[in-house]
């Protein structure tokens, strides 16, 4: 199922028309849905007054052995615990080569052979929830119940973002301007739940416009590109190459990106250069597009230097002469343009 049908799911729970699934596996690529998933089931399963005693939550950083162990408890004054367990994801815990960790693979290892010892004798009073994306898991148990939180349709993005909106400071928002904010972040309510908290705060209580949303939130591809950056001026090549990946898997081309990368890296030497100028005609002459543009920018200056820039500047521009002059393949040049940021 999806996240739209584990919500439908859980209200026939909530209606005795259906029970809960001894096991969930949440997986995805829209980290916000998979976080509501997990919550939804708390909320429906355990009594918030004895929250802290019938939820635990593991990641690979505990033992295999104390997860299961904690299988087995009883509740606490309810009908049910909960074992959240968070695995490896493989966008979030690859080292440069692609690969898991050897303690990421052992750990996952040790857990695959307890979970198939506890296939066979279920603690019915224990709700087992499994953050994955693991193909290992993937529909292989007929215990398990399945649910992908991929990106969702628009009617039910326009829901979630009015709960957003309903969330105090409540605030409304024009229906132009929800279109928008999916447009620009495409349909990633991840990316949409740390938006609006900003848009929020931005108008101070009116209601949010078509043009608070082009003024504070950038495209998704440009938005990606300020990661990638601040990635590369903390030396943080495992976050450089996770959004580098995301990117190429949404379909940017990496020309696109060695493009866009250029852009950005040319704004930002523009403001450091002119580190108080603000105006309109700065603005233009930059080519940043406006005063949210303009913010992320001055975000993403912290730890470069104006020479940094201009040799990062300079190396980009190099890579796009040797693609255009068809010297390099231009996805062996991005991945060399990267690793060459990281150590500028």
């Amino acid at each position: 199922m999806d996240y739209k049908g584990l919500l439908k799911h859980l209200e026939n729970v909530s209606n005795k028309k259906e029970s809960f699934a001894p096991i969930y596996l949440i997986y995805g690529p829209d980290g916000y849905l998979r976080y509501n998933a997990v919550k939804q089931i708390e909320k429906l399963a355990v009594d918030e007054e004895f929250n802290a005693m019938n939820v635990a939550n593991f990641t690979n950083e505990s033992t295999v052995q104390d997860i299961f162990d904690s299988l087995t408890q009883l509740p606490f004054f309810g009908d049910y615990r909960v074992v959240n367990v968070t695995l490896p994801f493989d966008q979030e815990k690859k080292t440069a080569d692609g690969e898991k960790t050897e303690s990421a693979k052992k750990f996952l290892n040790a857990f695959y052979d307890y979970l198939e010892r506890y296939l066979g004798e279920i603690n019915t009073s224990t709700i087992l929830v499994i953050l994955s994306d693991d193909d290992k898991l993937t529909e292989k148990y007929k215990q398990i119940t399945y649910v992908n939180c991929t990106k969702l349709d628009v009617v039910a993005l326009n829901v979630e973002i009015q709960k957003l909106l309903e969330e105090p400071p409540v605030c409304q928002m024009d229906q132009n301007a929800i279109n928008n904010l999916i447009d620009r972040t495409m349909s990633d309510m991840t990316r949409i739940s740390n938006e609006i908290p900003k848009l929020k705060a931005y108008t101070n209580g009116a209601k949010i416009t078509l043009r608070d949303v082009e003024e504070l939130v950038t495209k998704d591809a440009e938005y990606a590109i300020f990661e990638i950056s601040n990635a590369v001026s903390a030396r943080d090549a495992d976050k450089a190459i996770v959004v580098l990946n995301n990117m190429l898997d949404n379909g940017i081309k990496p020309m696109t990106i060695l493009g866009t990368l250029y852009n950005a890296y040319r704004k930002m030497l523009h403001v450091a250069l002119h580190p108080d100028d603000s105006s309109p005609e700065f603005l233009r002459a930059a080519g940043v597009s406006s005063t949210g543009q303009l913010y992320h920018i001055k975000s993403s200056l912290k730890d470069y230097t104006q020479v940094r820039l201009k040799k990062c500047v300079d190396l980009i521009h190099n890579a796009q002469t040797r693609v255009l002059a068809g010297d390099n393949e231009e996805s062996q040049v991005l991945d060399e343009v990267i690793l060459n940021l990281l150590v500028i």
